[in-house]
């Protein structure tokens, strides 16, 4: 989910910023030649409680069948979008325009651009030398009803019910109940 998530915002910066490269977060990580932007996932989480939940069966090796407890609900990931280049500024600028657009839309799909934050100047010493660079947060907002956990046993229980006081008497129900 993450990495379909950061795919779709790097894809989306591509087509409207004027850079050759977006790259993920990765300390320790060479540094691109030339203007870049750089996305760091700060947050990820649901923003309400689950509107819905499923059980799916799953193949999985093992004994009998595996199933996965899904919870649907709407999901915000935050993001922290860095630019290095000499027009840092003017390229998130660039991007916080085009998250206005109607564009946004299809270009995210089946994501939303929820908000975009201030563009930030932040430049910086390297090499006794001043390197423009500029920050942006992005929150992007989306329906998922994939995540959940796998339920690999099934537990049968057969409680016994006693109904009192009818007409004909006790009467006893065995009521068998299958759940993942």
């Amino acid at each position: 989910m993450q990495e379909e998530t950061e795919n779709k915002l790097r894809s989306w910066i591509l087509a409207h910023a004027d850079v050759e490269e977006v790259i993920v977060d990765h300390p320790g990580g060479s540094r691109p030649d030339g203007a870049y932007i750089m996305i760091n996932l700060l947050r990820s989480d649901r923003i309400q409680l689950p509107m819905g939940r499923s059980f799916a069966e799953i193949d999985e090796p093992g004994d009998g069948p595996a199933f996965k407890h899904n919870l649907a609900g709407e999901w915000q990931w935050d993001f922290s979008v860095n630019a290095y280049a000499q027009n840092a500024t003017d390229l998130l600028a660039a991007l916080k325009v085009a998250g206005e657009m109607n564009e946004v839309e299809f270009d995210l799909y089946p994501l939303i651009l929820f908000a975009s934050g201030t563009v930030i100047r932040l430049p910086e010493l390297i090499n006794e030398r001043w390197e423009e660079r500029a920050q942006m947060d992005v929150s992007l907002r989306g329906y998922i009803n994939t995540l959940g956990v796998l339920v690999d046993s099934i537990e049968q229980v057969d409680p016994e019910f006693t109904r009192t006081g009818s007409s004909a008497g006790d009467v006893t129900e065995t009521l068998t109940v299958i759940k993942p």
